[in-house]
């Protein structure tokens, strides 16, 4: 029987599969530019904002993605910002041009915006208030394990298996993170956290 302790770490372990995927998108990427350039017959200018949109929307969709949550439910858009994400992951790796790529990218910022508040807002609602602390140093750590990793996995991945394969590697463990959701967070079980 599945209890509350086991819970919130299967929980947490979910959270952190996200930070995985965003952080190794963010910086294995890099690696690939030059390959991606080469491939499209693209100028460094346009290279940039596979870099820049990923960034640049990310950061601007977060205050909305929380918002979202809010109104909408944390759980039920952290499952839509994570499907987001799977989905221009695919496209970004079937890009066959460098527009087509810039817009998956943009894509994949948009979902993080969504999706990344809400794997805080699940993280907190799934622990104790004096755990919280414990809980997001878990996440920050994943995230910097994951910023020190990604350029060596990358770099493995567009060697043995070609870059769009950077992306491929998001949509079994975006599948398996929205599993897990369903799985172990309650919809709803954010509002009951406040309302205690």
């Amino acid at each position: 029987m599945m209890t509350t302790t086991n819970r919130k770490w299967w929980i947490l372990f979910t959270m952190c599969l996200l930070t995985v995927m965003l952080n190794f998108d963010a910086t294995a990427v890099n690696l690939a530019i030059p390959k991606i350039a080469w491939k499209f017959h693209a100028n460094l200018a346009s290279m940039q904002w596979v870099i820049n949109g990923f960034v640049l929307f990310g950061a601007l969709l977060q205050i909305v993605g929380g918002r979202l949550g809010d109104m909408y439910g944390h759980r039920r858009i952290f499952i839509i910002g994570t499907i987001m994400f799977i989905a221009f992951s695919v496209i970004a790796g079937v890009a066959h041009s460098e527009g087509v790529l810039i817009f998956a990218r943009m894509g994949q910022g948009v979902a993080l915006g969504i999706a990344y508040p809400m794997s805080i807002a699940l993280t907190y609602a799934a622990f104790p208030r004096e755990q919280h602390g414990v809980a997001m140093g878990f996440i920050m750590g994943t995230m910097g394990i994951w910023l020190g990793i990604g350029p060596t996995l990358g770099g493995v991945i567009i060697h043995y298996l070609g870059w769009r394969w950077i992306f491929y590697v998001n949509v079994p463990i975006g599948i398996f993170t929205i599993i897990l959701t369903y799985i172990f967070c309650r919809p709803g079980q954010e509002i009951k956290k406040r309302q205690t």
